[in-house]
């Protein structure tokens, strides 16, 4: 889904400033990928295709790992949680018995 379509049509972005925005969200799900390939839990066909999709999706938006400018404050792990719990999109599972008992004896 388009940038500009999250936006009403009084409100339109400038293309400028929709592409920017655009090659920021790129260059953050990049580091996102970056990041679980370095997380080692994948093993290497796992590996290689988030390597191919990095790859791409820096051709596609010519964005590559030096274009720090192109960095958000917080990853985007912490940006989606933060939506999330400030839309009350997400519930923390509550522990049943069983497994407070299991977890205390594991102790």
């Amino acid at each position: 889904m388009c940038i500009a379509s999250h936006f009403r049509s009084g409100e339109e972005l400038s293309f400028q400033v929709k592409m920017a925005v655009e090659k920021r969200l790129a260059y953050s799900i990049v580091q996102f990928l970056r990041d679980q390939t370095h997380c080692g839990a994948l093993n290497s066909d796992e590996q290689e295709s988030l390597e191919v999709a990095i790859q791409c999706l820096e051709t596609t938006f010519k964005i590559s790992s030096s274009d720090c400018h192109l960095a958000v404050p917080q990853p985007l792990t912490e940006i989606f949680l933060n939506s999330l719990l400030k839309n009350d999109n997400i519930t923390i599972p509550e522990t049943s018995p069983s497994q407070k008992t299991s977890s205390e004896q594991s102790n």
